[in-house]
C-alpha cells in the first residue's frame, strides 16, 4: 500500500461493512451503506489511505469508489435460520481475510465499524486488538439499551419471531459492551447520543455527526413524465411501514379511484406487499419500481405530490426524508423523536400506527393540492453537506491519532 500524507498525517483505514440488509434482500443496500461510501470516498480524496471488507452487494463497488475492496460472498437467505447461518460464515470467513491480512504486513491505524451491528462491531473490535490500533463505531441507529428484556421487548415490536428477538436482544447486549471498548462513537442525532449516555457510554467518546444529501444532483434532475400523488421509498419491510402505508392507501382509493402511489425499493416483503394490492383490487393504484439506486429515483420523488414514510423501527437519521424534502414533495411522517430533531416543521408527523389519521392526512393534503412548499427550506437543507460530515468525521479520527502519538 502506497503511503500518502493528508493534512491529518498518515492516515491508514480499515472498514468493516457487513451490509446485513443485503443477507435477505440480494442487490440491496440502505441508508448507513450509502452514508459509509459518501464518507470513504472524500476521505480517499484527501490522501486517507481505504480499504473495506465488505459483505454484497458490496456497496463501495456498486458506487465505483477507487479506494481498495474486499468482497466477501455469502448465500442469501429470507429465514432466520439462513440469515444466522450468513451471520456466521460473514464472521468466519472476515475473521481469515483478517488474519491474513496481518500475516501479509498490512498495517492499519484506525479500524472503523461502520455500522453497530455485532457483525461489523466484532470483527472491527478483533481487527483492533491483532493491528493494536484504535477502532471506531459509526451508529447508524436508535435504540441503544442496555437491559436484555427491553431489547427483547423492542424487537417483538418489529414483528419477529420469538427466537428470532431473543438472538437479536442478546447479540444487541454484546454489541454494546464491545461499543464500550471502542475509542470514539460516532452517531447521527442529539437523540442518539443520549441513548449511548444512558447506556453507560462515556460523553468523551461521543461524536454527533449526521448525513449528507446530493443536492446539486437532486437540483439537476427532471420530475419524471409519470405523475403520482403519493410515493413511498425505502426497504419494502412491515418495520418500514409498508403495510400500514398500503391499508391506508385503501383508504385513500375509495375517496379518490384514480390515485396513484408509487413505491421505490425492494425488501423481504416485497411480493406479500404486491399481492396485497391484488389480493384488495388497488394494483391498478400502486406502482411497484423496485430499488432505483440512482438520481432516477429523485424523479419519481418530484413528480409525487406528497411522500409517507410510516416507519415504526428505530432510525438514525432518515436519508429518504431529507432526500423527498430536498425535491420539493410534502413529507408525511410517523411521531419519531430522531425526525422531529433533524426534520421539525418541514414535514408533518402522525401517531405511529394510525392507519385512518394517516389515510385522511394524505387526503387533507391531497384535497389541498399542497404545493411544494418546501422548496423554501432549501437553504436549510443546505446543512446535509457530505463534504461538511466526512471532515468532521475524519478530524474525530485525527484527534485519535494525536492522542495515540502523544501516549
Amino acid at each position: 500500500m502506497t503511503k500518502s500524507q493528508t493534512r491529518f498525517g498518515i492516515i491508514s483505514v480499515l472498514g468493516i461493512m457487513s451490509n446485513s440488509v443485503g443477507w435477505k434482500n440480494p442487490g440491496i443496500f440502505g441508508g448507513a451503506e450509502i452514508r459509509s461510501v459518501e464518507v470513504l470516498k472524500r476521505w480517499h480524496r484527501h490522501g486517507v489511505l481505504i480499504e473495506t471488507i465488505e459483505g454484497p452487494p458490496f456497496p463501495s463497488i456498486v458506487y465505483r469508489n477507487r479506494y481498495g475492496v474486499y468482497t466477501i460472498n455469502l448465500p442469501s437467505g429470507k429465514n432466520f435460520g439462513r440469515i444466522v447461518s450468513c451471520c456466521a460464515l460473514w464472521l468466519v470467513k472476515v475473521f481469515m481475510k483478517i488474519i491474513h491480512l496481518k500475516l501479509n504486513g498490512k498495517r492499519y491505524n484506525i479500524i472503523v465499524a461502520l455500522n453497530s451491528l455485532l457483525s461489523d462491531v466484532l470483527l472491527s473490535f478483533i481487527a483492533s486488538k491483532l493491528f493494536k490500533c484504535p477502532f471506531v463505531v459509526i451508529i447508524q441507529n436508535t435504540g441503544i439499551k442496555r437491559e436484555l428484556g427491553s431489547l427483547y421487548l423492542t424487537t417483538r415490536v418489529r414483528e419477529r419471531g420469538i427466537i428470532n428477538s431473543i438472538f437479536w436482544a442478546i447479540s444487541a447486549i454484546i454489541t454494546l459492551r464491545l461499543i464500550r471498548s471502542s475509542s470514539a462513537i460516532i452517531c447521527l442525532s442529539a437523540t442518539s447520543a443520549q441513548e449511548l449516555l444512558r447506556a453507560g457510554i462515556p460523553n468523551h467518546k461521543i461524536y454527533i455527526s449526521g448525513m449528507g444529501l446530493e443536492l446539486e444532483e437532486i437540483q439537476q434532475t427532471p420530475p419524471s413524465e409519470e405523475k403520482y400523488d403519493c410515493a413511498y421509498m425505502g426497504r419494502i419491510e412491515a418495520t418500514k411501514g409498508i403495510f400500514d402505508l398500503l391499508r391506508a392507501w385503501l383508504i385513500v382509493v375509495k375517496e379518490r379511484p384514480n390515485a396513484k402511489l408509487v413505491i421505490i425499493g425492494s425488501g423481504s416483503d416485497f411480493e406479500t406487499a404486491k399481492l396485497f394490492t391484488i389480493r384488495h383490487n388497488i394494483a391498478k393504484n400502486v406502482d411497484f419500481k423496485g430499488f432505483i439506486g440512482t438520481a432516477l429515483r429523485f424523479s419519481y420523488l418530484k413528480s409525487s405530490k406528497v411522500f409517507v414514510a410510516p416507519i415504526k423501527g428505530q432510525e438514525g437519521w432518515g436519508l429518504v426524508i431529507a432526500e423527498a424534502i430536498a425535491c420539493g414533495t410534502s413529507v408525511i411522517c410517523y411521531d419519531n423523536l430522531v425526525f422531529k430533531e433533524i426534520f421539525g416543521d418541514l414535514v408533518t408527523f402522525i401517531p405511529c400506527e394510525n392507519i385512518y389519521l394517516l389515510a385522511n392526512t394524505v387526503l387533507h393534503s391531497l384535497e389541498k393540492n399542497h404545493q411544494k412548499k418546501n422548496l423554501n427550506f432549501l437553504d436549510r437543507l443546505k446543512q446535509f453537506d457530505w463534504d461538511y460530515i466526512a471532515m468532521h468525521d475524519l478530524e474525530v479520527v485525527s484527534s485519535l491519532l494525536l492522542l495515540q502519538k502523544k501516549k
